[in-house]
C-alpha cells in the first residue's frame, strides 16, 4: 500500500496564532502559573486579538455550539481568524473542526504540491505528495499518509486520523470523509452534489446530525440531532445580507451570539455576548501584506456606554507592540519572524524573556526579571522530555514512540513513576515510584473494562454504544448504575444502595429539574443570557441571583428574601460586598489587577504589598481608629525563593523559616529580636522550636517531628495508612479491606494490644456496626445517606443499652431525636424526645430538649440576637442573654463578662491574633492564663496560675492537625491519649496511661461529633454531659472518676474549664454565644461573617475553626505548616477533558493541572465558570470540562505544606487565594475557586471520576 517513507518539516510563515494557549498549559504544568500567565498575556489581549499579527479570533466557550457524546465526541466548536481569508459554511474567517482542507497546486517549478489549511485557516505547506507516500511531519505533530490509490489520511499525536476524499465541487481539494480515534470509533461526513456537509454519522449509530442550508448564500442555517424518527434542534444561525454571520441561537431559543461587521474591511466589527456585553474592534491594514490589524477595541455595556478601552501601538518592522490600556497600565511585547513572543515587560516592569525550538511551536528557556531560568528540551516529536528549573532540578520525561503518551517519568527527587500501553495506545500499567502496580484492561472501542490495583483489588465498568458508563462494579461486587435518554443526556444514576437520582434537561442540555432518592425535586430557572439564576428545593426553600452584564454576580437573595450585593467596577473587579445587614466589605486596587487593600464591614483595613514578580510580600493590617487611643498595625513580611515557596516569615513577634528538601521540609522559629540579633552579630539562630515533615517516593507523609518526639507512619501499596508509630513507641494500626476501607483498628501499647474498634459496612461502605469495647454501636441510614438511627448494645445477647433515632425534614434538617436507654431499675426503657426548628435560611431557631427550652434569634447577617428585630452592627456581638462582650481594634474579643457570675475575663493576643492569656476578676480558681503554640499554629502548652499553689503547666501533644494527647505537670506519669475516626475530628476512644499500665474509654457522640458519653471496656458509664443546643456544658457526671476531665467538645474543639471558651485550632469558640471570638484568619473563605460558627450547629461542624461544613463529611479545611494562609478546602475537583474518561475512570488518578472547589452539574458550567477554552480537534484546547474527578486535598500536602499555587487569574500575585476567577473572560464568566499544583506531574488518587453532561 506504501512504498516510501520520508520525514519532512512543515513550511509555516507563522506560527499557529493560538499556539500560547497550549505553551502556556505547558508553562502552568512545567514551570508555573506566573509563567503561563506572562505568556498568555503576552501573545493574546483578553478578548482575544493576537498581538504580532493584530488578527482577531474567536474559539472560546461561547463559540462552542453544543456537544454530543459519542466515542468520538462532537464538539460543534466556531473558530474566527480575521486572518483566514476563505470562506467556510458559516461565511468568510469561519471554521468548524471539520472544514481542514488539503489542496493541491503546482509550484513554481512546475511540481505539484500540497498545503493543509488547519482550523484557523493557516496554509502549511506539506511539500510535493506521491501515491505510496508516507511523511512523518514529527515536529509539527502528525503524519500523512497517501496510498496508492489517492486516499489521503492525517494522523495526530493523539491518534486521530482524519480521512480525506477529493472534492468534485473543488478542483484540487481535498474534504475530510471520515474521521477515525486510534479504536477506528469514527465519524462518516456526508456531502452533497453542491459541496456541503449534509450529514455526520458515527459507525455505531448512536450519533447523527443534518446540517440544513439557507438557500441566498448557502450558508449553514441549521443542525438537528436525529433520534429515532424524530429531529431535534441543536443550533440555528442567521446571516445578514453580504452572507455574514449576525446571530447564534441555541435548542433553548436564546442568543447566544451576535456579530457586526465592518463595511471597509469586512472583518468582524463587534460581537456581543447573550449577557449584553459587547466588544468593538477598529482596524487598520496591516503595514505588509492584505491584512488588517485591530488596533483598538472598547468593552461595551448594554448602553453601548464604554467599560475598557484598549490600544494595540504595533510597530511591525520593529516586530514589536505597546498595548495600553486607558486609565490602566501598558505592557510591551516583542516577537520573532514566526511570531512568537520572545520579550515581554508587564505593566509593573517585570520582564519575561522566552526562547523557542528552532522552527517548533516549543519552548526552550524562559527567564524572569529576577534572573530565574528555566530551561526546557523537547524529543523530535515535540513532548517535554526535560525541565530544569531555577534551582537545578530536573525533571525528566520519555514518551511513546508513536503516540504523545509518557512512558516514564522521573521527577526531581527520583521519585519514578512508569508507564505501559497496549497497541493501541491504552495504558494497560502503571508503576508508582514505591513499585507498585495498576494493571488496566480495554475492550476494542477503547472502553475500561477492569481495573486491578496494586492489591489485585479488580474494578469492572460498562459501557453503552456512545461510550458512556451505565455501569461499575467495586471490587466487593457492589455496582452502580446510570441510564441516558437517546440524544445521550444522562437521565438518572443509581448508587451500590439503589438510591436513584434522577435528571431532566432543556433542549440545550441545561439542567431543569434533579429528584433526589426520596422524591424531592430540585428546580431551576435561567436568565436571558441562558445562565442559572433561580434554585427551588421542593417548593419550600428558594434561592435568586442577578449579574450584570459580564455575567457576575450582583446579588444573591436567600431563602428568607435577604439579599447580599457585590460591587464591581468597571474592568469587572470587585471593589464591595454588602451583606444583609448592608455592612460594606471595600476592596482597592492599583491599575492592574493586584488588590492593594480591602476594608472590612468595621472600618479596619489591610494593605497588600509585592515584589516585581507579584508574589505578596508584606501585609500590614491598621487597627480600627479610637480618638486618644494608638494601636500599632501589624506587619507580615513573606520570602520567597526562585521556585516561588515560601522561605521566611516575620512578625512583630517571630521569624519562622520554611526549609525544603526533595522530601522533607522544616520550619524553623525563633523570636525575630532573637533572630535580627544573630544577623548583626554574625552567629548561628538559637532556634526556639523545630518543626520536620518528611515523605516517601510516592508522596505520602512517612513522618513528622515535633515537641512530642517522632512520628512514623506506614503506608500500603495504594496509600492508604496501615500504621502510625508514636514517640513513646506504641502503635496504631488499622485493618482494611478492598481498596482501603477501614474494618479494624487497635492499639499497642506497654506490651499489649487493646482493640479500640472493629467496622462492618454497607454496599456503600458506610459504617454500619462498629464494637466500642464491650458494646456495638448499630448505624442505619435512609435513601439519601442521613443516620436515622444509632443504637448502642452489649455483648450479652445483644442487651439493648440505648439509641437514637433521627427524624429529618425535607430541607435535611434534623427536627426531632427520640432517645431511649435501658432504664436500668426502672419498669422499662426510659424515652426522651428532642425537637428542633428553623427559620427559612435553615437557621436553628428552637431546640426542646427534656428539662430545657431555648429559642434562638438572629439578624439578618446571622448573628445570635436577644430579639427578631435587633442588628448587630460590624458582627460584633455585644450583648446576648445577660452576657456582655468587648472587643480590640483588630476585632478579637478582648473582654468578656459574664452577667449570673460576675466574672470578668480580658484577653491578650500575638501579632498572629492567637490568644496568648486571660486574666481573671471573680473566678473561684485562677487569676490568669496563658496559651502557647507551635510554628504550625497548633497551641503547645497551657499554663494556669491558681489562686494558691504552684501553676499547672498542660502540653498538648499533636500529629498532623489532630490533638492526640495531653499531659499536665501536676500528673506528670499520667498521659491521656485521644483516637479518632480515620478522616475526621470525631473522637473514637481515649486511653488514659500511668507507665506502662492503661484503660481505653470509648466515646459516644451525636452527629455533629460532641461526645455525650463514655463507656470503659465493661460498657460501663464514666462520664455524661449534657449541654446547650451551641455545645454549652450544663451538666457533667462522672460515676467513675477520671484523672483528666473529658474536655473534648464539638469536632477539633477542646473545652477550657478556666475560661469556658472551646480552642478551636485556629480560633476559639465561645458556647454561650455559638460563635468565634476572633475573624475568621482566612477571611471571606470562611463565610461572610467572620465570626460565624454554623446556622445549625446540631448537623454542622468547623474542626478548624475556619469553615463550616456537614458534619456528615469530613474535614471541611486542611491546614499547612504556614497555618491559615496555607489552608485548603480538604474536597476538590479536578475537570478533565472526556476524550481521557476511559483512562481515568481506570485508574482513578491523573497528573494535576487546574482544580477547584465547586462541584458543578454539567461541562457546561464547569467550563463557564473556570474559564476553560475548549475546541474539538485543536491541539491548543484545554478540555472538555465534563470529566470529573473528585480528590482529597491532604494528597496535596507534601511534609505539611500545600504543594499548589494561587490561580492563575491572580498570577501568583494577591494575598492568599483568588476569590473569583477572571483570567479569561473570553472563555467563560468566571467566578470559581482555583488552584494550581507546583510541580508537573503531580499526580493525585481520585475518590470518584464520572462524565458530567454537557
Amino acid at each position: 500500500m506504501f512504498s516510501r517513507v520520508v520525514r519532512r518539516q512543515a513550511m509555516k510563515e507563522i506560527a499557529c496564532t493560538l499556539a500560547a494557549a497550549a505553551a502556556s498549559e505547558l508553562a502552568a504544568n512545567a514551570i508555573g502559573a506566573s509563567a503561563a500567565r506572562a505568556l498568555t498575556v503576552a501573545t493574546m489581549t483578553a478578548l482575544p486579538v493576537h498581538i504580532p499579527t493584530g488578527a482577531k479570533i474567536l474559539a472560546g466557550e461561547e463559540d462552542l455550539d453544543f456537544t454530543l457524546a459519542d466515542r468520538l465526541p462532537l464538539n460543534w466548536q466556531r473558530l474566527y481568524h480575521s486572518r483566514n481569508r476563505s470562506t467556510g459554511m458559516l461565511g468568510t474567517g469561519w471554521m468548524l473542526p471539520f472544514e481542514t482542507r488539503l489542496i493541491r497546486f503546482q509550484a513554481d517549478d512546475g511540481s505539484l504540491q500540497f498545503v493543509w489549511r488547519d482550523i484557523t485557516g493557516r496554509e502549511i505547506g506539506l511539500g510535493a505528495v506521491e501515491p505510496g507516500d508516507i511523511i512523518h511531519f514529527y515536529e509539527d505533530g502528525f503524519t500523512l499518509y497517501c496510498t496508492r490509490q489517492g486516499v489521503m489520511l492525517l494522523q495526530n499525536t493523539d491518534g486521530e486520523h482524519q480521512l480525506y476524499e477529493p472534492d468534485p465541487a473543488r478542483e484540487g481539494e481535498w474534504r475530510i470523509a471520515r474521521i477515525y480515534d486510534r479504536h477506528e470509533n469514527c465519524h462518516y461526513f456526508t456531502w452533497n452534489s453542491a459541496g456541503q456537509l449534509i450529514n455526520i454519522a458515527s459507525d455505531n449509530q448512536a450519533l447523527e446530525v443534518e446540517l440544513s442550508y439557507e438557500a441566498h448564500h448557502g450558508r449553514l442555517a441549521a443542525v438537528h440531532q436525529c433520534v429515532g424518527n424524530e429531529r431535534h434542534a441543536l443550533v440555528n444561525y442567521r446571516y445578514n445580507e453580504q452572507g455574514q454571520l449576525i446571530a447564534v441561537q441555541d435548542a433553548d431559543g436564546i442568543t447566544t451570539r451576535r456579530f457586526g461587521w465592518d463595511s471597509d474591511c469586512g472583518l468582524m466589527a463587534w460581537h456581543s455576548y447573550a449577557s449584553g456585553l459587547t466588544v468593538r474592534y477598529h482596524w487598520q491594514p496591516a503595514a505588509q501584506g492584505p491584512h488588517w490589524r485591530v488596533n483598538a477595541y472598547e468593552v461595551l455595556d448594554e448602553q453601548q456606554q464604554s467599560l475598557e478601552h484598549w490600544v494595540l501601538d504595533a510597530d511591525e518592522q520593529a516586530r514589536s507592540a505597546v498595548v495600553t490600556c486607558l486609565s490602566g497600565g501598558s505592557t510591551e511585547h516583542h516577537w520573532d519572524a514566526l511570531n512568537r513572543i520572545t520579550d515581554y515587560t508587564d505593566s509593573y516592569g517585570a520582564r519575561w524573556q522566552f526562547q523557542w525550538s528552532a522552527q517548533r511551536e516549543s519552548l526552550s528557556t524562559v527567564v524572569n526579571s529576577e534572573g530565574q531560568r528555566w530551561e526546557l528540551a523537547h524529543d523530535e516529536r515535540g513532548n517535554l522530555t526535560l525541565l530544569r528549573d531555577p534551582l537545578g532540578r530536573a525533571t525528566q520525561t520519555t514518551w511513546h514512540a508513536a503516540w504523545a503518551l509518557p512512558l516514564k517519568t522521573v521527577l526531581p527527587d527520583g521519585a519514578c513513576w512508569q508507564y505501559r500501553y497496549n497497541v493501541l495506545g491504552d495504558p494497560v500499567e502503571q508503576t508508582d515510584p514505591l513499585g507498585h502496580v495498576t494493571r488496566f484492561s480495554w475492550n476494542d472501542q477503547g472502553d475500561l473494562v477492569t481495573r486491578t490495583d496494586a492489591l489485585e483489588n479488580t474494578a469492572r465498568f460498562w459501557w453503552n454504544e456512545r461510550g458512556q458508563l451505565v455501569r461499575e462494579e467495586d471490587c466487593s461486587g457492589h455496582s452502580a448504575t446510570r441510564q441516558y435518554d437517546d440524544s445521550g443526556r444522562l437521565l438518572s444514576s443509581t448508587d451500590a444502595a439503589g438510591n436513584s437520582t434522577r435528571f431532566h434537561w432543556s433542549a440545550a442540555g441545561r439542567l431543569q429539574r434533579l429528584i433526589r432518592p426520596d422524591g424531592r425535586e430540585t428546580l431551576y430557572d435561567y436568565d436571558r443570557a441562558g445562565l442559572p439564576c433561580r434554585e427551588s428545593v421542593d417548593g419550600v426553600s428558594e434561592r435568586q441571583v442577578a449579574r450584570n452584564v459580564r455575567g457576575q454576580i450582583v446579588s444573591e437573595t436567600d431563602p428568607a428574601g435577604l439579599q447580599t450585593r457585590y460591587q464591581y467596577d468597571r474592568f469587572g473587579r470587585m471593589t464591595a460586598l454588602l451583606n444583609p445587614n448592608h455592612d460594606r466589605w471595600q476592596f482597592d486596587y492599583d491599575n492592574g489587577d493586584r488588590l492593594l487593600a480591602q476594608t472590612d464591614y468595621a472600618g479596619r483595613r489591610t494593605q497588600y504589598g509585592y515584589d516585581r514578580l507579584g508574589q505578596l510580600t508584606q501585609i500590614t493590617e491598621y487597627p480600627l481608629a479610637a480618638e486618644g487611643e494608638l494601636t500599632a498595625p501589624l506587619h507580615t513580611r513573606l520570602t520567597y525563593d526562585a521556585l516561588g515557596r515560601r522561605v521566611a516569615k516575620d512578625t512583630a513577634d517571630s521569624h519562622t523559616e520554611y526549609g525544603y528538601e526533595d522530601r522533607s521540609v522544616e520550619l524553623r522559629r525563633t523570636t525575630l529580636a532573637r533572630w535580627q540579633q544573630a544577623q548583626a552579630t554574625g552567629e548561628p539562630v538559637e532556634w526556639e522550636e523545630t518543626l520536620r515533615f518528611s515523605l516517601d517516593a510516592a508522596g505520602n507523609l512517612c513522618s513528622e517531628d515535633n515537641q512530642s518526639g517522632h512520628w512514623q507512619h506506614e503506608y500500603d501499596p495504594l496509600g492508604n495508612l496501615l500504621t502510625t508509630r508514636m514517640p513513646d513507641g506504641s502503635a496504631l494500626n488499622h485493618l482494611r479491606y478492598g481498596t482501603g476501607h477501614l474494618l479494624q483498628m487497635n492499639l499497642q501499647h506497654g506490651g499489649r494490644t487493646f482493640d479500640i474498634a472493629g467496622w462492618q459496612r454497607d454496599a456503600l461502605h458506610r459504617e454500619i456496626s462498629r464494637t466500642q469495647g464491650a458494646l456495638h454501636q448499630e448505624t442505619r441510614y435512609d435513601a439519601l445517606g442521613r443516620i436515622t438511627l444509632r443504637r448502642a448494645t452489649g455483648e450479652r445477647e445483644h442487651a439493648f443499652l440505648f439509641e437514637r433515632r433521627y427524624l429529618w425534614d425535607r430541607q435535611d434538617q434534623l427536627v426531632q431525636q427520640m432517645f431511649t436507654e435501658d432504664g436500668i431499675g426502672q419498669p422499662g426503657p426510659q424515652c426522651l424526645q428532642s425537637r428542633f426548628g428553623y427559620d427559612a435560611r435553615g437557621q436553628l431557631t428552637h431546640s426542646i430538649q427534656p428539662h430545657q427550652e431555648e429559642r434562638f434569634h438572629y439578624d439578618a447577617a446571622g448573628n445570635r440576637t436577644d430579639s427578631s428585630s435587633a442588628t448587630v452592627w460590624h458582627n460584633l456581638l455585644q450583648r446576648l442573654g445577660g452576657t456582655r462582650w468587648g472587643y480590640d481594634r483588630f476585632g478579637r474579643l478582648n473582654w468578656r463578662h459574664n452577667g449570673p457570675q460576675g466574672e470578668e475575663q480580658r484577653f491578650s493576643y500575638d501579632a498572629e491574633h492567637r490568644l496568648t492569656g486571660v486574666s481573671f476578676t471573680g473566678n473561684p480558681h485562677y487569676q490568669r492564663a496563658e496559651y502557647r503554640y507551635d510554628a504550625l499554629g497548633r497551641r503547645s502548652q497551657k499554663i494556669l496560675y491558681p489562686h494558691h499553689g504552684e501553676p499547672e503547666t498542660v502540653t498538648f501533644h499533636w500529629n498532623g492537625l489532630r490533638m492526640v494527647g495531653e499531659q499536665s505537670s501536676l500528673r506528670p506519669e499520667q498521659a491521656t491519649r485521644y483516637l479518632y475516626q480515620e478522616n475526621s475530628w470525631e473522637p473514637l476512644a481515649r486511653v488514659d496511661s500511668i507507665g506502662e499500665s492503661s484503660e481505653v474509654y470509648w466515646y459516644h457522640t451525636e452527629l455533629n461529633g460532641l461526645p455525650t458519653r463514655m463507656t470503659d471496656e465493661h460498657g460501663n458509664l464514666v462520664w455524661q454531659g449534657q449541654f446547650s443546643a451551641w455545645g454549652e456544658t450544663r451538666s457533667e457526671s462522672t460515676p467513675q472518676q477520671l484523672a483528666t476531665p473529658q474536655n473534648l467538645r464539638y469536632q477539633g474543639q477542646y473545652l477550657d474549664r478556666e475560661t469556658g471558651l472551646h480552642y478551636n485550632l485556629f480560633r476559639y469558640y465561645d458556647p454561650q454565644c455559638g460563635r468565634f471570638t476572633q475573624p475568621d484568619p482566612i477571611g471571606l473563605r470562611g463565610g461572610l461573617n467572620l465570626y460565624q460558627y454554623a446556622p445549625n450547629p446540631l448537623t454542622w461542624i468547623d474542626p478548624l475553626g475556619l469553615s463550616k461544613c456537614s458534619s456528615g463529611s469530613k474535614p471541611d479545611f486542611y491546614v499547612g505548616p504556614a497555618g491559615p494562609s496555607a489552608t485548603m478546602p480538604s474536597t476538590a475537583y479536578r475537570y478533565m477533558n472526556s476524550k481521557f474518561a476511559a483512562q481515568t475512570m481506570e485508574s482513578k488518578s491523573a497528573p494535576l493541572s487546574y482544580f477547584g472547589y465547586t462541584k458543578y452539574k454539567t461541562g457546561h458550567d464547569a467550563r463557564d465558570a473556570y474559564q476553560i477554552f475548549y475546541e474539538k480537534g485543536n491541539p491548543d484546547s484545554w478540555s472538555d470540562a465534563r470529566l470529573l474527578g473528585e480528590f482529597d486535598t491532604l494528597q496535596l500536602y507534601k511534609n505539611g505544606v500545600p504543594q499548589v499555587k494561587v490561580p492563575l487569574a491572580n498570577g501568583d500575585r494577591g494575598p492568599g487565594y483568588e476569590l473569583f476567577t477572571s483570567a479569561y473572560p473570553e472563555y467563560g464568566k468566571g467566578g470559581a475557586l482555583q488552584l494550581l499544583p507546583v510541580e508537573k506531574g503531580y499526580t493525585v488518587i481520585f475518590d470518584k471520576v464520572s462524565i458530567i453532561p454537557e
